[in-house]
């Protein structure tokens, strides 16, 4: 059964616990990432990459060593980390791509039509 635990020492916010804890749950965990932002850090990419696509921070960087470092599509090394494209529809991994072009093909709803049009528009103009 849960019991007022009252105000947190830290937020000073009333919140309900069974244990008998002097901060709530959330100033718990922001003090917990806060003493380890390295580590949560890379929790979070690892921890992201693996969810949401399947890989292994090895299997990603070994991808980015067989691009060279460079966006699939245009070719450029990205200030930032490469993105991994993936079909919405199957969930298959492509290759990896800079953040301008994995925008642009996700604007395009991925269609490679949608994507002949726009470069036959750009060469009329």
């Amino acid at each position: 059964m849960l019991a007022c635990r009252g105000p947190c020492t830290v937020c000073t916010a009333t919140w309900w616990s069974e244990k008998a804890r002097r901060i709530c749950p959330r100033c718990s965990h922001a003090r917990t990432r806060a003493k380890h932002p390295a580590r949560r850090a890379a929790y979070d990419a690892a921890g992201r990459l693996k969810r949401r696509y399947g890989l292994t921070v090895v299997q990603y960087l070994a991808q980015v060593n067989h691009q060279r470092g460079r966006c699939a599509s245009c070719g450029t090394v990205p200030p930032i980390a490469l993105s991994v494209d993936h079909s919405h529809e199957t969930g298959a991994i492509r290759e990896l791509l800079c953040n301008n072009c994995n925008v642009a093909l996700g604007y395009m709803r991925e269609s490679p039509d949608n994507l002949r049009r726009l470069a036959n528009y750009i060469e009329r103009h």
